[in-house]
């Protein structure tokens, strides 16, 4: 009984570990197609950013003026979450409704509107938190769920250890 507990625990911690793992081989989405502000193709240094869930995930500066493609990673629990962009730090008002979705390719046309001195528009996307990629975004290591496992793993060792000795101390006297 002694050694199933390590064996079992060890078992329970290796399939964590390979579920962290499927995780972070999530194929990213692409988006591409034209950029334009006020109109017109925007000029080859135009940076892009991909907001997903609250966190800049992705960041593209056009090479060509007006075209783009962007490589959006994401995590399984960012499936069918919404995309949104800025350009230029100005958010994207016509691509409200993309949806993330593991190894898809899309193609849009991202427009703006240089701001004047009156606003219009209230709709934007969520603030940016980050503008780089942990590896939990990711989709790497899960720490706090496999620090959490373990510590489970060990209480209930521990238990059944008290258990068996309560038991074994019983059958002896």
């Amino acid at each position: 009984m002694r050694k199933v507990i390590p064996a079992l625990a060890l078992l329970c911690f290796a399939a964590i570990l390979i579920a962290s793992a499927q995780d972070a081989s999530l194929p990213p989405m692409v988006v591409s197609g034209k950029v334009l502000i006020d109109g017109k193709e925007a000029p080859a240094g135009t940076k892009i950013r991909a907001v997903l869930q609250n966190t800049d995930v992705a960041t593209y500066l056009l090479t060509k003026d007006g075209d783009y493609s962007i490589t959006i990673p994401g995590r399984t629990e960012d499936a069918g979450e919404n995309v949104y962009f800025t350009v230029n730090k100005i958010a994207v008002l016509n691509v409200l409704d993309l949806k993330w979705n593991p190894g898809e390719a899309a193609s849009l046309t991202l427009s703006i509107s240089t701001p004047t001195t009156t606003v219009k528009a209230n709709v934007k996307p969520p603030a940016a938190t980050s503008s780089t990629l942990s590896s939990t975004q990711a989709g790497g290591s899960n720490m706090g769920l496999i620090i959490g496992s373990i510590i489970l793993l060990l209480l209930a060792a521990a238990i059944i250890s008290i258990s068996n000795k309560k038991k074994a101390e019983g059958v002896k006297q």
